[in-house]
């Protein structure tokens, strides 16, 4: 019924990665960077995380239907479908219950914000993308010549 938790499988907007947040791996729209070997620690967020490709992600991996994710959690199938399609938020019990229903979990872990980079960020934004790229450009060729 449900699908092997590490199974790799495409989505057309994403490719997505079951399991550990490997580097650059995308689950639910959202984009993970690892900074240390564990897998549910100091996870990067790229991208806000929002419940509704959550909870199509989780009904999809336990193999069930917008029906019989109603029947399991005594939700309307519309209310499931409008969830899925983003036009209406779940609240945060509604989400964790959903995915339990799905028979998963969603960690949760509360880190101190980095923001280490915040106005180095801010000033880069002012610059035109252009420049931004040519800075780049600049920065690989001088890390090319150095190991050349």
């Amino acid at each position: 019924m449900g699908r092997d938790p590490q199974e790799r499988f495409e989505n057309p907007a994403t490719s997505l990665r079951v399991g550990c947040g490997a580097p650059g791996a995308v689950f639910a729209g959202v984009t993970y960077l690892r900074s240390d070997l564990s897998c549910m620690r100091n996870l990067i967020y790229a991208y806000r995380v929002r419940g509704a490709p959550l909870i199509r992600e989780a009904r999809l991996r336990a193999g069930l239907t917008q029906d019989e994710l109603s029947a399991i959690t005594g939700h309307q199938r519309s209310v499931i479908a409008r969830w899925e399609q983003g036009a209406v938020s779940p609240s945060f019990d509604n989400l964790l219950e959903v995915i339990e229903a799905c028979g998963l979990e969603l960690p949760l872990i509360l880190i101190p914000r980095d923001t280490t980079l915040d106005a180095r960020l801010d000033k880069n934004r002012l610059l035109t993308p252009e420049r931004r790229a040519r800075r780049l450009f600049t920065k690989l060729e001088k890390e090319a010549a150095g190991d050349g």
